[in-house]
């Protein structure tokens, strides 16, 4: 029991982890110093509960029902987590108060490290002494490796971020009555079903309070949400707008519109144009970054484009423009190629030569887009452009591509 107590908790600890990094990342508008935050408030959270910890073991005689209560405890605290987080980032400021959420739950879940290790060494002899303690660790490690790569790669594709929360505190709690019922401590394992039952149903007559509190609190009440897509590479929604044409966000960030009318030109589509004026011959086109597909819409219908070339980090995009008539028709046009990779990845591997690439990517300021707004980028472009070709930058992303930058293409 020992072994599975040090790989469980290991397990959840990082995999709920990786679920505040999406949250945080979500709430910070994917600001690179989001994960930093988790990171710092967990690691510091994990030393408090083992200090916590050593502290339970040299004066508690049934450590398996004091490590079941821990669980337990934090199991109810994840689950509630997308109900009372909204509510305490409107009470509080949200760096301190998204840090001391985050402490609490690692500190819980960090109590049961030392406790495992402590049960698995007291019935050990001297010389299997440090094989006991090497399968407990092993059992850790193991759990902290396994957890993230499971949530980030698998189930945050199925379910969202407040169901992850929900399985994550659920599963907590599940092992801690487990324990109670192995201790025959029969009402604490009975209690502990109760608790899971209620905020099972909880969280299941309110499915999307977590996000859809967040947006409320970011774009007031009076915004209307359309669509909401979730899944392993980030969060779309898009917010009703009858007269301008939705509005897309990505990240929690602006993200364009869903509009191709350049009289209208909510959007700014008319940049779009403007790239067709500047060179009407244009037959073969790249474009880096899909958003609602309103560029893409424009692009295929220039008269002597052949090709467009689509590179998409999230396929959420996708899903999202079959949604909308006005831009679906460009995933049935035969002349656009949609390629869901990343965008410097797929033009190193791309052996193609452009006569445009249009970069319709994001902001500046969020995490990783120097990927695509650095010197490296650059030279990759301007090897994958024809004679004559250029390369077109949207406007909000022309403040953080540093015209020094520009001699490279």
């Amino acid at each position: 029991m020992p072994v599975f107590l040090a790989f469980w908790s290991g397990f959840a600890s990082l995999s709920l982890e990786i679920v505040w990094s999406k949250l945080v990342g979500f709430r910070l508008f994917s600001l690179p110093q989001a994960f930093s935050i988790v990171l710092l408030s967990y690691l510091i959270g994990i030393a408090a509960g083992s200090w916590v910890g050593r502290k339970l073991c040299s004066g508690n005689s049934n450590l398996m029902q004091v490590s079941a209560k821990f669980l337990v405890v934090a199991g109810v605290i994840d689950m509630l987590t997308p109900f009372f987080y909204p509510i305490s980032i409107e009470l509080w400021p949200v760096l301190p108060t998204t840090m001391a959420l985050i402490f609490i739950g690692a500190m819980l879940k960090g109590v049961v490290f030392p406790i495992a290790h402590h049960l698995g060494s007291m019935n050990a002899e001297k010389s299997n002494l440090g094989q006991s303690i090497s399968n407990v660790y092993f059992a850790n490690v193991l759990g902290a490796t396994f957890g993230p790569v499971f949530v980030g790669f698998f189930l945050l594709d199925f379910v969202g971020l407040q169901k992850a929360f929900v399985l994550l505190g659920g599963s907590l709690i599940l092992l801690g009555v487990y324990i109670f019922y192995r201790q025959r401590a029969y009402v604490n394992s009975i209690g502990a079903c109760a608790a899971l039952l209620v905020l099972l149903f909880l969280g299941g007559v309110s499915p999307s309070v977590l996000l859809l509190s967040l947006i409320r609190n970011d774009h007031g009440a009076e915004e209307s949400l359309v669509h909401l897509i979730e899944n392993r590479y980030g969060i779309i929604y898009t917010l009703g707008n009858t007269n301008a044409g939705d509005v897309i966000y990505g990240g929690n960030v602006y993200d364009g519109r869903i509009n191709t009318d350049v009289v209208l030109n909510s959007n700014k589509i008319d940049r779009a144009y403007v790239s067709y004026l500047l060179r009407p011959e244009v037959s073969k086109v790249l474009v880096i970054g899909l958003s609602g597909g309103a560029w893409v819409e424009a692009i295929r219908h220039f008269p002597a484009v052949k090709k467009v070339d689509v590179v998409e980090l999230n396929p959420g995009y996708v899903d999202l423009i079959k949604r909308y008539p006005s831009v679906a028709g460009l995933l049935l046009d035969e002349k656009v190629n949609l390629h869901i990779a990343d965008g410097r990845k797929w033009l190193n591997a791309s052996s193609e030569k452009y006569d445009l690439i249009l970069m319709n990517t994001t902001f500046h300021w969020r995490a990783y887009s120097s990927n695509l707004l650095g010197v490296g980028f650059a030279e990759i472009a301007k090897a994958h452009l024809k004679e004559g070709g250029g390369v077109c930058v949207q406007q909000h992303v022309v403040a953080g591509f540093n015209h020094d930058r520009l001699q490279y293409i």
